[in-house]
């Protein structure tokens, strides 16, 4: 009888009696107790299978024949039913979550383990964790991920990289934004800086990179001033040229002018804006008081009233011929009347003198009384009749004899009507007692 060269197991040669059912058993029995030994003993030839009963990252599975610890290279394979969300533990027959990492020892990303699919994990008593075993390529990059020519092994396949390799890139800075260029750049390339990038050498007001342009540094191309436009003593910059400023500075220069008929020129300079500077005169009696009628002082309408008059020798002969003239109150006259026209201004008052024939006759008419224009005649005389002059009777408010007195006084007014008696533009017409008798006139303008 022969027997098989690893286990023993027995087997018949040609000529062997063989007793077939008591060599079957022997041989099974050897085989069970070679199996439960190779178990116990950790055959890493043998490799149980189980699918995951866990959840996400708590994987479970139960191996038959059960193990009854852990040892170092414990091996098997399990179908993960849940992918892995990141660090991972499995517990092998309950006895205890132990740390799955991955095949460079690192704890399980992720998605790291996928569902349905098949690992192999192998125990390390030393760290006292199980390891994927055989692990390749893996990982969720993309072509433009992984440069040009090149090529990887990822979660979906194997891919070719398409990143552009830019090499070294430099950029000079400019007025717009400049993209850096998409792909992978060597590290030498540079954004250029320039030195001369400073406060100093950029125009106030301006901002260039975060960099504020000094308050001195002005455009000044477009200036118009010039030296005489400048205060003397002081400077300007026009056009990048200093200019010094050529101005007369009359600050405390005291200048007094004094007005007159003509104009006077303000003498060319600076002046400060205080009577210490220079100043122009007033004058307390510049009032509209103090100042003609209708005439304009320096902006200011006089209301004075400047009265002429003709010379008291002006004589003047009335007529022969009569009139009718109107009392103020309704009655009427008629008289003699005498005429003057050809005056150098408006006349506003005339007062006419007579004097002969053992009488005295005055006339006064103005345009100023307050009851309107009107006229007085006044005499020392017997009654009027004889002179030419008939006059209705009326009472004293009725302006026909108003009064008689010693020297047989007497007086009544009479109305400038515009049209018999007047005073006009240039001249007058006014009612008197005696015909072809001689006046003196003397007409005032106010």
């Amino acid at each position: 009888m022969q027997t098989t060269p690893n286990y023993g197991l027995r087997k018949p040669e040609d000529n062997d009696a063989f007793d077939e059912q008591y060599n079957d058993n022997y041989n099974m029995d050897a085989i069970d107790g070679i199996l439960a030994t190779t178990i116990k003993t950790g055959d890493h030839n043998l490799l149980p299978y189980a699918v995951d009963t866990g959840v996400a990252n708590a994987y479970v599975i139960t191996l038959s024949p059960a193990p009854t610890a852990y040892y170092d290279g414990m091996g098997f394979s399990v179908k993960i039913a849940h992918a892995s969300t990141g660090a991972s533990t499995i517990n092998v027959n309950n006895l205890g979550a132990k740390q799955i990492l991955d095949s460079l020892g690192n704890a399980i990303a992720s998605g790291g383990l996928k569902a349905g699919i098949i690992y192999t994990l192998r125990y390390n008593a030393t760290t006292g964790n199980f390891i994927v075993q055989g692990k390749g390529g893996g990982g969720n990059a993309a072509a433009a991920d992984l440069l040009t020519g090149k090529t990887a092994t990822v979660d979906s396949g194997q891919i070719a990289g398409a990143m552009p390799e830019n090499g070294t890139v430099n950029i000079t800075p400019g007025t717009a934004d400049q993209t850096i260029p998409a792909g992978h750049h060597s590290g030498a390339g540079k954004v250029a800086g320039d030195v001369d990038l400073s406060t100093g050498n950029i125009k106030s007001g301006v901002n260039i990179f975060g960099v504020a342009g000094k308050a001195s540094v002005v455009e000044t191309s477009d200036a118009t001033a010039t030296a005489a436009q400048i205060l003397s003593g002081s400077t300007a910059y026009i056009n990048g040229v200093k200019v010094p400023g050529t101005m007369p500075n009359k600050v405390g220069s005291g200048m007094v002018i004094t007005p007159g008929v003509a104009d006077q020129a303000i003498a060319q300079g600076y002046y400060g804006g205080s009577v210490a500077d220079g100043k122009v005169l007033g004058d307390p009696d510049l009032i509209a008081g103090n100042i003609r009628l209708n005439v304009n002082l320096f902006g200011i309408l006089g209301s004075v009233i400047q009265a002429q008059a003709t010379d008291a020798s002006t004589q003047i002969t009335s007529s022969n011929a009569p009139l009718t003239f109107t009392l103020p109150h309704g009655g009427t006259f008629s008289a003699s009347y005498v005429t003057k026209s050809g005056l150098p201004f408006v006349p506003k008052t005339v007062i006419l003198l007579s004097s002969g024939n053992n009488f005295q006759q005055i006339i006064v008419c103005t345009q100023n009384r307050m009851d309107g224009p009107s006229g007085i005649i006044g005499l020392s005389t017997n009654p009027l009749n004889g002179f030419g002059i008939t006059m209705e009777n009326h009472d004293i408010y009725g302006d026909a004899v108003m009064s008689w007195a010693s020297d047989y006084i007497k007086y009544f007014s009479f109305t400038l009507d515009g049209t018999n008696a007047y005073l006009s533009s240039d001249g007058f017409r006014l009612p008197v007692f005696v015909p072809q008798g001689t006046y003196n006139v003397i007409a005032i303008s106010a």
